[in-house]
């Protein structure tokens, strides 16, 4: 007898045990479920309100502060590229003045054989031969004569 109550008593508390940790379960389950639902509650309940708005033709409300930070951010970059500027202003006079010569250069250069091309009688290809000829060769084009091309 003595032994069916020890077995009874272990019983008795495992099942309280279980019941516990059970009712803890369910109890967080439940509060997940919950916040779930609130935050689903919350954005239908926000698009609803949207959608009521445009329906009724009122304007659609815009938040202000993305503008703000794109604005903070512009106002942070323009200063930086002053600074930038000022700091190392001959260098950038320099390089901008440099690249203003390569891209008159460039425009001559293409000018230049634009008219070659315009001014060489003959065929399109013999015009393309004459612009891509280097100036100061006569009749090469990489070192091969153009006249002594035979078929074979």
């Amino acid at each position: 007898m003595f032994a069916k109550n020890r077995h009874s008593e272990a019983a008795s508390e495992a099942w309280h045990e279980l019941r516990g940790l059970a009712a803890e379960r369910a109890k967080d389950l439940g509060e997940t479920a919950r916040s779930k639902f609130t935050d689903v509650g919350d954005e239908t309940r926000r698009r609803a309100v949207l959608a009521w708005d445009v329906l009724a033709g009122h304007p659609a409300r815009a938040s202000k502060w993305p503008m703000v930070r794109a604005g903070l951010l512009g106002v942070a970059l323009g200063w930086g590229a002053a600074e930038l500027y000022r700091r190392r202003k001959q260098e950038v006079n320099e390089a901008v003045a440099q690249l203003s010569n390569e891209l008159r250069d460039a425009k001559t250069s293409f000018d230049d054989r634009i008219a070659k091309a315009k001014a060489t009688p003959g065929s399109p290809i013999d015009k393309a031969k004459a612009v891509v000829t280097p100036t100061g060769t006569t009749g090469t084009l990489g070192g091969n004569n153009a006249n002594s091309v035979t078929k074979s």
